[in-house]
């Protein structure tokens, strides 16, 4: 029977949407095509994810790297990027395990929820078979893997062998030099990754976070640094409205123009 245009048409649409599919399992950077976020009222809502330049230079690290500190700036995007990094690996890394460290058991919940939110709105043909499904946990039977939310705790991740940790906004964990302790075994002996995110606690100047982003690369671990100004619409003026809205400067400025941390002075011989 002779195929009509519409069916030859039909047949390369299909086509080219597996090669995509394909493409957007391998590579992360391809998977982000596919990846919706949420700003929350008076946001835009449910949005595409943006490229923006920053978060285009963190992807690549995130392929090359095996080690990375990133200090940043609130709101510039990092938690969502991360949230699809976690999910991706999930879902298309065979007997994969995602830990996703945070300051506390709430905090830890909404990290996941934010995988879980880009879970739900892939395309059919992205979505890897779901299992356990809890504020807690995400597994996928099929591919023998899953992601799981753990608070800092001093003995967080302490018997799992992981492929990729994620420690979010690290400079505030009460347990941070427990939790690399326990899990940065795990990451040498199976070849994962391990990475910490944070906006500067202000209050802990010598704080286990701060020591790796001063002392790197030297301590193998990839140095990134992102300030307030990354996200696309600031400015000096929006920087300066922002900055009169807060009675107290000093907390504005932990917030959102946290210091380039400087190294550590290095000991004389």
């Amino acid at each position: 029977m002779v195929q009509t245009v519409h069916e030859h048409e039909s047949l390369a649409l299909q086509v080219g949407e597996a090669a995509s599919f394909a493409l957007a399992q391998r590579y992360f950077n391809d998977f982000l095509n596919y990846v919706y976020v949420l700003e929350p009222p008076p946001g835009r809502g449910i949005i595409p994810f943006e490229r923006w330049d920053h978060l285009v230079e963190v992807c690549q690290n995130l392929s090359d790297e095996k080690l990375i500190v990133w200090l940043k700036s609130r709101q510039t995007g990092a938690s969502w990027l991360l949230a699809a990094y976690a999910i991706w690996t999930a879902m298309y890394k065979e007997g994969a395990l995602v830990l996703l460290l945070s300051q506390g058991e709430e905090e830890s919940k909404v990290l996941l929820s934010k995988s879980r939110f880009i879970y739900e709105r892939l395309p059919q043909g992205l979505k890897t078979v779901l299992g356990t499904d809890s504020r807690q946990e995400l597994t996928f039977p099929t591919m023998e893997s899953g992601i799981r939310a753990l608070p800092s705790t001093d003995k967080a991740g302490r018997s799992a062998t992981a492929s990729l940790v994620i420690l979010d906004e690290a400079d505030f964990h009460e347990h941070l030099e427990a939790n690399y302790a326990a899990v940065k075994p795990t990451i040498d002996d199976g070849g994962g990754q391990l990475i910490m995110v944070s906006t500067s606690n202000a209050s802990n100047a010598r704080s286990m976070f701060k020591r790796v982003y001063q002392e790197a690369p030297d301590n193998g671990f990839k140095k990134i640094f992102y300030g307030w100004n990354v996200r696309p619409g600031r400015d000096n003026e929006w920087f300066s409205a922002r900055q009169r809205e807060y009675s107290d400067i000093s907390l504005f400025e932990k917030e959102y123009r946290p210091a380039k941390l400087k190294p550590s002075p290095r000991p004389g011989p």
